[in-house]
């Protein structure tokens, strides 16, 4: 009569699939218990640590030790215009943070809103754009004095 027990600590392993998919799971080897030492007969995998059913890597995918990596988040900053009721633009910067979840997949992307130094917050108070419509101005002629320098662009003030 063989006796077999299933080592006690499951390892980690990542499963790339076909697509380019990456999945952690972990690794339960069966070892045969009837030899002075004991050796491994087979193996299997699962999805989470106490699961007790069995995931069966797909054809065309590969697995190797170690958990997956989860990739660097994605940041990236654009410059947006916040357009009030009156049409006037106020520029800002937009960061978008996309992260990995542990099977590598995106998570929803964070929307943040910041001042031109990317580090004050900035609260738009209309319609946030990534083009302003700009309103045409009549020329100010040839500046003769610096109180023309002081017009107001949204009334002409």
């Amino acid at each position: 009569m063989s006796k077999t027990c299933v080592n006690v600590v499951p390892q980690p392993v990542c499963v790339t699939l076909a697509d380019g998919t990456k999945l952690s799971v972990f690794e339960h080897i069966i070892y045969d218990m009837t030899c002075t030492i004991p050796v491994p007969k087979g193996q299997y995998f699962t999805k989470a640590l106490d699961s007790e059913t069995p995931f069966l890597i797909p054809e065309g995918a590969t697995a190797q030790s170690g958990a997956c990596p989860i990739p660097t988040p994605i940041v990236k900053f654009e410059k947006m215009y916040d357009i009030d009721k009156e049409g006037c633009c106020i520029v800002f910067m937009q960061r978008c943070t996309t992260g990995f979840d542990a099977q590598c997949k995106p998570l929803p992307p964070i929307i943040e809103n910041f001042e031109m130094d990317k580090d004050t917050v900035y609260v738009p108070v209309g319609i946030i754009s990534d083009e302003c419509p700009c309103k045409e101005v009549e020329s100010l002629g040839t500046v003769t004095d610096f109180a023309a320098l002081c017009v107001d662009p949204c009334d002409g003030k």
